[in-house]
């Protein structure tokens, strides 16, 4: 459902039945969908488990989904093209319901494939950006075969621990030094902590 993290794939406007991934009925039917029923073979869940993923770290993650949505849809266009000079070749040679039957099978495939490949995509993810770092491979590492870097918060995150904190960091034994004078460690109230969510 949100359209920046989503692929368009092709489906053509003859298609006498969605992908499974992407049937079901809704609030279109008067029926509530099933929102709590999670389920990998569901465009709705595997695109929004992909998009969620993906707000967590947006200007690192975002622009590499970007580049597999954008090859995606370029690979469609194309097969597009090739499928719609054969519906023609069938509806010539075999008329227009086997043409349609072909069509929709098409899509059919093609949004079910879909599906599963983002599913397996969003695993990719998931391991490459966990735990707030970036994961690439690396065979010559011999504790996980790969390389770990973390990329940091960003200039705006590091100027407000400056203007929060002051001078406090400057000197590495502050917190020494605060409980030798006050007896007792520097502490920040719970609701300061709590406004920084």
């Amino acid at each position: 459902d949100d359209s920046a993290t989503t692929v368009r794939f092709p489906i053509f406007g003859s298609a006498t039945s969605p992908p499974s991934a992407f049937a079901g009925a809704g609030t279109q039917d008067g029926v509530t969908p099933p929102m709590f029923d999670f389920n990998m073979d569901s465009a709705h869940n595997v695109f929004n488990l992909v998009a969620n993923w993906a707000y967590t770290r947006w200007n690192i993650m975002y622009p590499e989904l970007k580049a597999k949505i954008m090859a995606k849809e370029q690979q469609y266009w194309a097969d597009v093209q090739a499928v719609t000079a054969d519906a023609l070749q069938i509806y010539n040679s075999k008329g227009p319901e086997a043409a349609v039957e072909y069509t929709t099978e098409f899509s059919s495939k093609v949004g079910n494939a879909l599906v599963k490949e983002w599913g397996a995509l969003f695993g990719q993810m998931f391991s490459k950006y966990r735990d707030g770092y970036t994961i690439t491979p690396n065979p010559e590492s011999t504790a996980c075969g790969c390389t770990t870097e973390n990329p940091g918060y960003g200039d705006k995150t590091y100027q407000r621990i400056v203007d929060e904190t002051g001078d406090q960091y400057l000197d590495m034994d502050y917190a020494v030094k605060a409980e030798q004078a006050t007896g007792k460690p520097k502490t920040r109230s719970k609701l300061a902590l709590k406004a920084l969510r």
